[in-house]
């Protein structure tokens, strides 16, 4: 697989989000093939949980996608 090892972490915005805090169809279909070719893929940010939901619902289907690698992906929040 091409990415195989590679992981890939995004902040959110103004990299990942467009002004609009929305992720742009291209970065979904990247994020998409970069899975499927073997790569690992999550965003990293100080906003706390509740703040990302909709960005997480929005690309959850990426993130929680494993069928085809076979390796669990999610989130990984610290509770205070």
């Amino acid at each position: 697989m091409k990415f195989e090892g590679i992981l890939i972490c995004t902040d959110l915005d103004g990299t990942l989000l467009k002004k609009d805090k929305t992720v742009s169809h291209e970065n979904l279909e990247a994020i998409e093939y970069f899975k499927r070719e073997g790569g690992l893929f999550t965003f990293i940010t100080g906003r706390m949980p509740y703040f990302v939901s909709d960005i997480y619902n929005t690309i959850e289907r990426i993130l929680l996608e494993s069928k085809e690698t076979g390796r669990p992906e999610g989130v990984i929040a610290e509770e205070f």
